[in-house]
């Protein structure tokens, strides 16, 4: 809190997303990663513009979720990039997400999950920009 920082800003690095600000001391903060199972963001598939939710999921580091009467399964395959969809009032849009590694479809629902590798190397993180000012 002496530098300016709050809750809900958006941490990065080089390569992406690495989450957002839960908790400040004086000189200390909390961030929620976002392979953390009670994080999730607005996102969207670059390609296509398809918009989902990224959550969080410890086992696979994060899942794309998307549930809504899909029409066309080619909007994500696997390789695509998934960004932040700027939906929502925490992440602007933009931000890497990660790529897709595998989908699950499930043609019955109309709906598409797929397992994301983050961009960020969460395990080896050295330096942190958070996001003050939009």
């Amino acid at each position: 809190s002496m530098h300016g920082i709050e809750s809900n800003m958006v941490v990065i690095n080089e390569n992406g997303l690495v989450g957002r600000i839960t908790e400040v001391g004086l000189t200390s903060c909390e961030v929620l990663c976002i392979i953390d199972v009670s994080s999730a963001v607005g996102a969207c598939v670059e390609r296509s513009a398809l918009v989902g939710i990224l959550e969080g999921y410890y086992e696979d580091g994060c899942r794309f979720s998307y549930t809504t009467g899909i029409t066309n399964f080619e909007d994500i395959v696997e390789g695509d990039t998934i960004i932040t969809s700027g939906k929502g009032s925490i992440y602007p849009y933009g931000l890497r997400l990660g790529k897709v590694k595998s989908l699950t479809i499930d043609e019955a629902s109309r709906s598409v999950t797929a397992t994301i590798e983050t961009a960020v190397d969460l395990e080896n993180i050295e330096t942190v920009l958070v996001i003050t000012n939009e």
